[in-house]
């Protein structure tokens, strides 16, 4: 029993093998069935974006201020000692 699954399965591999010879074929592979798929994902990929719009501004400002305190504060050590 335990070599016919090992015969199938390498049977299988050699298949995918031959059906996807090379890296691009693959990548190929893999952007036809994203074309496919893409209206069933496509609503919620929409409002990812629209949440990513509103919130990479803010998270900006938020990172511009870290990093200004962060300098203010290191000049200010380094000016008391």
């Amino acid at each position: 029993m335990g070599r016919e699954v090992t015969t199938t399965n390498q049977h299988l591999h050699d298949a995918s093998n031959a059906l996807f010879a090379t890296v691009a074929d693959r990548i190929g592979a893999v952007a036809a069935a994203g074309a496919i798929a893409s209206p069933f994902w496509l609503t919620r990929l929409q409002g990812v974006s629209e949440v990513a719009a509103i919130l990479a501004p803010i998270l900006g400002v938020v990172w511009l201020l870290v990093q200004i305190i962060t300098k203010v504060i290191d000049g200010w050590r380094s000016a008391r000692k």
